[in-house]
């Protein structure tokens, strides 16, 4: 077939990189992202592969720094993404070449470790590499209203309209009158990210054999509040003006999905924020609240008292030096690549 791989300079090559983009992923992956995603992350510049026939670009891949903790100690990390390959060359042999060309990043030591959340055509490619599953991420769904339930079981009427009003009515009782804590206050975040968000972090995820994207400031504030694409909504949960917790949210059609929440380990914290948030979703006309996370995490009980049952999932792969021992402990969906 007479492909060839090599890296390219986003900087120099900018302009061919966003057009092979845009006609594999579509057109959100226009300029603004890729100067957002490739020069604007506080973790460092992208490196980019292309796959190649006769000059024509017909395939990229890049990863994405990341700085990871592991066991506490700050290494260079990153996440392999935009990866796509043109429709007539959508076998698997052109994925392997360019992806073992994006698996450099690692095997030079630029970075010590790679993540990715791969979609099932991707995870294929990993399999052929020989690279398994390391963890799950689950997306957890908490009915917030029954509308869509009782469309999909129920012709419309009377009878339904009356089993709606009554489900609704149920699931906001029984929210309201969930576990809430007395003086912590929860409200919309207008602001940048300071210094204690990133207190909050250390904080809130203590230090193990397993690894972490850091949230610092700057990473926090290019992730969700710089996002070219997503419109994110900050909340922030203070208790005699400390910070207690945050939640980063987005509205994903009739659902609101949360892409980041951290919390003390106060008690009632995290019920209070999700109380809150599912509130303030079934005030917007929301049907769901879901949270992808990891299937196993110290949250799980909490969660699933506060009404989130698990649904589909996606898998997280890892690779590096010793990857296989050392899964994600702390994955959100803010952690992916874009």
């Amino acid at each position: 077939m007479d492909l060839t791989v090599r890296e390219v300079d986003p900087h120099r090559e900018r302009e061919g990189l966003i057009r092979i983009l845009k006609s594999c992923l579509g057109p959100d992956a226009d300029e603004s992202r890729f100067n957002w995603l490739y020069f604007a992350n506080p973790h460092g510049l992208a490196r980019v592969w292309v796959l190649e026939k006769s000059n024509e670009w017909v395939g990229a891949g890049a990863a994405i720094p990341r700085k990871l903790q592991i066991s506490g100690i700050s290494v260079a990390g990153c996440i392999f993404g935009d990866f796509c390959v043109s429709h007539n060359y959508r076998s698997i042999g052109p994925a392997l070449r360019l992806q073992r060309a994006c698996m450099q990043a690692v095997e030079s030591g630029w970075a010590r470790l790679a993540y990715d959340l791969p979609s099932p055509s991707m995870m294929a490619v990993y399999r052929r590499l020989g690279i398994q599953t390391s963890a799950e991420l689950v997306r957890l769904a908490k009915p917030i209203r029954v509308d869509r339930q009782i469309q999909e079981r129920m012709r419309p009427g009377l009878i339904s309209k009356f089993v709606k009003g009554a489900g609704n009515a149920f699931l906001t009782i029984k929210d309201r009158t969930g576990p809430r804590i007395h003086g912590v206050e929860t409200r919309k975040f207008e602001e940048s990210f300071g210094e204690e968000f990133e207190e909050l972090f250390e904080r809130a995820i203590p230090e193990h054999q397993s690894w972490r994207v850091e949230r610092s400031v700057a990473y926090l504030n290019w992730r969700f509040r710089d996002h070219p694409k997503t419109p994110y909504t900050i909340w922030t949960a203070r208790s005699k003006g400390r910070l207690e917790g945050f939640a980063v949210t987005e509205k994903r059609g009739l659902d609101v999905w949360i892409a980041e929440v951290l919390v003390s380990d106060a008690p009632g914290i995290l019920e209070d924020m999700i109380l809150f948030l599912s509130e303030n979703a079934r005030e917007k006309g929301a049907i769901a609240l879901c949270f992808p996370f990891l299937l196993k995490n110290q949250w799980s009980e909490q969660l699933r008292r506060l009404g989130f049952r698990a649904r589909e999932s996606s898998p997280v792969i890892v690779y590096g030096v010793q990857s296989e021992a050392i899964p994600p402990s702390w994955l959100t969906d803010g952690d992916r690549d874009s």
